[in-house]
């Protein structure tokens, strides 16, 4: 396993995301949500969390962990931008 992919995991452990935190960031981007069909936004938050990988996870949590402060609220506000980010280069979000 290269290096980077051994830190990537061991950092997404100190820090993981769910399909709540998931939910969270659709729920404030509603309206950008590329594909406005009968889907609701909690299947949404389900397809898309069963869709990241490992590489995503720690995205978050490193993002997530280079907060400014390190308090959770930081965190979790780092974390959010970082999926909403995911999300947009997925195509979910305009």
């Amino acid at each position: 396993m290269p290096q980077m992919n051994a830190l990537a995991l061991s950092t997404s452990s100190a820090f993981g995301i769910t399909e709540e935190d998931v939910l969270a960031v659709l729920k404030q981007n509603v309206l950008r949500i590329a594909d406005v069909s009968d889907k609701t936004v909690a299947f949404w938050a389900e397809e898309f969390f069963a869709m990241l990988g490992p590489d995503e996870h720690a995205r978050v949590a490193n993002a997530a962990l280079a907060s400014e402060s390190g308090d959770i609220d930081d965190q979790t506000i780092a974390a959010h931008a970082e999926i909403a980010l995911i999300m947009r280069e997925q195509g979910l979000l305009k």
